[in-house]
């Protein structure tokens, strides 16, 4: 006489393996949002590039003082918007050895619209030295390192 067994997983063994499931997945979710977030913002620190190397020959030839995207001959602030991080990006000299690059950003991960990223440059001789400067108001755990 053969005896067939029920073949499967029982009731315990699915909701089991659900927990598991969502356990990882709330473990994993958070992080690979943050993942999402510093991809775009690394489209926003790649777009500022061009700026700073127009600010640099503006400070080597004595022309920073009083600069804007118009006198540096760039684009206006709002043709540097990008489809998903970056909403414009202005220069400004402060004075003849100091800049600002400010890049304003739209909404997306844990950035809210509006949130800013100012790159501060010092003149010297061999070129300008950048920092995220103070007033930027992109949450910290999202900022570059300069």
């Amino acid at each position: 006489m053969t005896t067939d067994k029920a073949r499967g997983f029982t009731l315990i063994e699915v909701m089991i393996a659900l927990v598991v499931a969502v356990i990882l997945v709330a473990v994993a979710l958070p992080s690979y949002q943050d993942y999402v977030t510093r991809s775009k913002l690394s489209e926003a620190v790649d777009s500022v590039t061009p700026m700073q190397l127009e600010v640099g020959q503006a400070c080597l030839s004595k022309y920073l003082a009083g600069a804007t995207n118009a006198s540096l001959g760039l684009r206006a602030a709002s043709d540097y918007a990008t489809p998903t991080a970056v909403q414009s990006i202005s220069a400004a000299g402060i004075s003849a050895t100091e800049a600002k690059i400010t890049v304003t950003l739209k909404a997306f991960g844990g950035v809210p619209a509006g949130s800013t990223l100012v790159y501060a440059g010092t003149c010297s001789a061999g070129g300008v030295s950048w920092q995220l400067d103070a007033s930027s108001t992109l949450p910290a755990k999202y900022r570059p390192r300069v």
